[in-house]
């Protein structure tokens, strides 16, 4: 599905197979994408404030550059995803696996697929795995 720029405020994807979709730029404030799944999709500079991913399954997707300020991903598995740049003000990560380079490190089977949390943007709200920390290219945006 080819979604760029659209507005789904609010919308309810739970369970949604979102495999090849290109939703970037998109209006996702508030977006329910509880258990959903996603393969090869790009939500790129997508505005993602308050969207939940509980429990969703993303494989090589692409948030590079996405407004997910206050997003709850407690939870989701997370394979070759990009957030390059993306801002996790207040986001909710806790239960993802994490490691202490700033990358995700998930064995399925006989592979290691690595997620990328370049340069991505946080506060101190943002709520981390427990013993995670935010990778050198990060920016912790205002005071402790």
């Amino acid at each position: 599905a080819r979604l760029q720029g659209a507005d789904m405020r609010s919308i309810n994807l739970k369970g949604t197979e979102l495999s090849g979709a290109a939703i970037r730029g998109a209006n996702l404030i508030r977006a329910r994408l509880d258990e959903a799944s996603a393969t090869a999709s790009f939500f790129s500079g997508s505005d993602m404030y308050k969207v939940t991913m509980t429990g969703a399954r993303m494989e090589h997707v692409d948030f590079g550059g996405a407004r997910m300020n206050l997003a709850k991903m407690t939870g989701v598995e997370l394979f070759a995803v990009t957030f390059g740049g993306a801002r996790l003000l207040g986001a909710d990560l806790q239960r993802t696996p994490l490691t202490s380079e700033g990358m995700i490190l998930t064995g399925a089977e006989d592979f290691l697929f690595i997620s990328d949390l370049s340069g991505v943007r946080y506060d101190s709200h943002t709520q981390w795995p427990e013993g995670f920390t935010p990778p050198p290219s990060s920016v912790q945006i205002g005071g402790n």
